[in-house]
């Protein structure tokens, strides 16, 4: 089992070592963790993702963010909203947001609601409408709210 704040030594082929960050390197902890850190290496081409790691201090930016909520929805099978890429930028945050769409499709969840299909397709063609230094901006400004 791997240290919390050891990286793993083998790198996948064509990816790319974890770049130096603020954030100490934590590994996965769970299932849904490891899942979402495997997307994000291979979207990003690298060889370790940390679960507190910025998506967009590993280079990310609007177009891969995209990408990113595309496969983990093929990925866990869940409706998750585009919006919820610009409120969670961390694998632990998204992997919370997975576990959380989980629990409200089998109904196990009694608070909050998912956006009316009317809203959430609202917002989805407003953010498409988006040029991407309009979503790299709205991505910046949430991080820096974090």
């Amino acid at each position: 089992m791997r240290r919390e704040g050891s990286e793993p030594r083998e790198a996948a082929v064509g990816s790319y070592p974890r770049p130096g960050l603020r954030t100490q390197y934590v590994a996965p902890r769970n299932e849904t963790q490891r899942r979402v850190a495997e997307l994000w290496q291979d979207l990003l081409g690298l060889e370790a993702v940390g679960v507190h790691d910025s998506f967009l201090d590993l280079g990310g930016d609007s177009l891969l963010a995209t990408r990113l909520i595309a496969r983990m929805r093929d990925a866990f099978d869940l409706d998750l909203p585009v919006r919820v890429f610009f409120e969670r930028s961390t694998v632990a945050e998204l992997s919370e947001a997975v576990e959380e769409a989980r629990r409200r499709e089998e109904g196990l969840e009694t608070g909050g609601e998912a956006l009316p299909d009317a809203e959430a397709q609202d917002l989805v063609r407003r953010i498409q409408e988006m040029s991407e230094e309009e979503l790299e901006r709205e991505l910046a400004r949430l991080e820096a709210e974090e």
